[in-house]
């Protein structure tokens, strides 16, 4: 069987769509947040919209670290 990589393009395939599909997910929370009289549910929610956010800031970071790396690796190769 194939190694399997950890570093490289086959990790990062549907990043992208990831990251933005949390950054919707945030929006989403954040409009149903407005929407609702509940002080409390409207807190949960935020608290919710941010996690999407660290999630997405987490990838993002994430791919920048990946991205340095294989410019390390083609400078040593």
């Amino acid at each position: 069987a194939p190694a399997t990589r950890l570093w490289g393009p086959p990790m990062l395939r549907h990043r992208n769509v990831d990251i933005a599909e949390c950054y919707q997910q945030a929006q989403h929370c954040a409009e149903y947040a407005d929407g609702i009289s509940d002080a409390r549910a409207s807190d949960q929610f935020r608290l919710l919209g941010q996690g999407w956010l660290k999630m997405a800031h987490g990838m993002e970071a994430a791919d920048r670290f990946t991205a340095f790396i294989q410019r390390v690796k083609r400078k040593i190769h």
